[in-house]
């Protein structure tokens, strides 16, 4: 940082393995969170178009399979 401040940043990894599809699927279904409480709150016919697009862009897994994600973080302290 400008000035002599200090920045800190952190790369967090995390994965989560499913054994089908149905698993990852029924976690929306139970409500949980925003995309859940979304998921819910659709007619039986969106919900099953969201429920095939979602398969569609996983790549159609047929057995287990997982799911990895990256966030990044910084934060910084200013001289006082």
């Amino acid at each position: 940082m400008a000035g002599g401040g200090r920045l800190h940043r952190d790369v967090l990894s995390v994965s989560s393995t499913y054994a089908s599809f149905d698993e990852l699927w029924n976690g929306y279904l139970a409500g949980i969170g925003p995309a859940g409480a979304y998921c819910v709150s659709l007619s039986d016919e969106q919900r099953a178009a969201v429920r095939a697009e979602l398969f569609r862009r996983l790549g159609s897994p047929t057995g287990s399979f997982s799911l990895d994600a990256l966030a990044r973080s910084a934060s910084g302290r200013s001289p006082g």
